[in-house]
This record gives C-alpha cells, structure tokens and sequence, in this order.
C-alpha cells in the first residue's frame, strides 16, 4: 500500500531548478533513505513531500489525495516532518516542546490527558531526552536539541515520519540510538524517508535507498544496487572501499577524490 507517493515533481526557486520530474512511492512498512551530494535536492523533496512547499509541475498524494487538499490537523496526524537543523525559539521546557507534537490529537487548546502524557512520555524515552524533560529547550546542545525534536515529531504517533539529516549532528552512539528508533517506527507498521549523508549507516538500516544528483533521481533499489564503484565516482566524485560487515550490511569508507580539487 502506497502511503505517500511523489508523482513527476519539479521544483524552481528562484530561477533553479531544484526537483525535476521527480517519482517517489513510499509504502507502508518501508524506510527509504535519500542519499546524494550536497545540493542534490534531498531537503527540497522531503520539503514538497511534506506539503510545505508547492511544486512547479506534478503533485504529491498522502493516502491516494493531493496533500494539499488534507486540512492541516488531518495531515498532522498522518505525517511528520523532522527539519534540518531545527531551531527552537522559545524557552519552554523540554517536556512542554514534545507536548507540541500532540496538537494534531488534542481538541482545542485543552491540557493533555492520559494518553496525550503517555505518548509524550514514550517519546522522550524512545530519544533517550526523559532526563532532560526538565530543561529549557533553548539551553541545550545541538544533538540533544536534534533529539527533542524527534521526541516531538514521534509524540504525534504519525503513520508517515520525514526526516532531514536527523543524525548529522549526533555522537556515535545517539546516531544509533535514533536510527534503531526509526527502524522500530517502521517494523511497527510506520513508514518513513530520511536524508542521509552518511552511507554506510543508510545502508544498514534502510531497505531502498533514492540517489538524487542535480535535482534528479539517478536511481531507487535496494543498498548493494544502488551503492556502486561507478555511482560513487559519477555522482559523488569519490573512491571508496566497500566490504560487508557479518550481517551483510554494506559498509563505505571514501579514501580518495576522482577529480582535482581547485587551488
């Protein structure tokens, strides 16, 4: 079952060209990482795909219709979307910012109930934040303010999760920690696109991976098709070594450059 699809989307700011003609199903169940070099396209797709920004050409459809005909509370309960670099302007305490997640759910401006403090409360301990529920949200460090930020999006229990580079800021460890929750949101029934920079990590724990370059999908498969010696150097410009660790899970280390850099 299709849950949110991109359906021949071309996008241009200010005279650029940044999405042309791009196709991209999202089923249920699956997690799909977006790869591609800086400027490839990657924020702008999960942009449109969220309904944020409208398209030149071409439409996205949430569950069959035209996501800009869902009214904004029916969306905020079916999708959720993780901004790159996410700023936090108000110094409301950590519990009260994850709170915001549950608005979709909550009629008026009514003070959560049971349920709402469960969910809140899962959430924070899915991100490993329950110990900073306390806290004024403006006071934290880049990687716990990343991880607040999750705990919001998951609080909203959506089906669909749209992230932007939600590891790009984090320690080993809380990378893991977050990508094992976005693989739990998935296996439970959820579906998600991430933007990724790093690769072997894309590799491990999504199922399909879409390579943008310039705007345009190069290519959607599962992580051994896409991930080549040819794809790496044409669209990455890089050399890179590819092994496989013991679970088959692929693994990319860059050691070189395929063009010279400019002095």
């Amino acid at each position: 079952m299709i849950l949110l699809e991109a359906r021949s989307v071309s996008l241009n700011l200010s005279g650029i060209q940044c999405l042309n003609r791009v196709d991209l199903p999202l089923m249920a169940g699956e997690l799909i990482g977006l790869i591609g070099p800086n400027g490839a396209g990657k924020s702008s797709l999960l942009k449109v795909m969220a309904g944020l920004q409208k398209t030149a050409h071409g439409m996205v459809l949430l569950q069959g219709r035209n996501i800009l005909n869902h009214a904004s509370r029916e969306r905020g309960k079916i999708l959720g979307y993780l901004e790159q670099n996410g700023d936090i302007h108000w110094p409301l305490q950590v519990k009260r910012l994850v709170e915001l997640g549950r608005i979709p759910h909550m009629p008026g401006w009514v003070s959560p109930g049971e349920q709402d403090q469960c969910r809140i409360e899962t959430a924070l301990k899915q991100t490993n934040t329950w110990h900073l529920k306390e806290r004024t949200a403006t006071t934290l460090s880049g990687g716990e303010k990343c991880r607040v930020l999750l705990a919001r999006v998951l609080a909203g229990e959506p089906k669909i999760l749209l992230a932007d580079e939600p590891i790009a800021a984090l320690d080993p460890a809380h990378q893991l920690m977050v990508m094992n929750s976005l693989r739990q949101f998935v296996d439970a029934g959820g579906a998600a696109i991430i933007a990724l920079h790093d690769l072997s990590m894309a590799a491990r724990y999504c199922d399909q991976l879409a390579l943008l370059q310039d705007g345009t999908l190069v290519t959607k498969g599962a992580p051994n098709e896409v991930i080549t010696d040819a794809r790496l150097a044409s669209v990455y410009g890089i050399k890179a070594s590819l092994s496989h660790d013991a679970n088959g899970s692929l693994s990319v280390v860059p050691y070189a450059l395929t063009f010279d850099v400019a002095r």
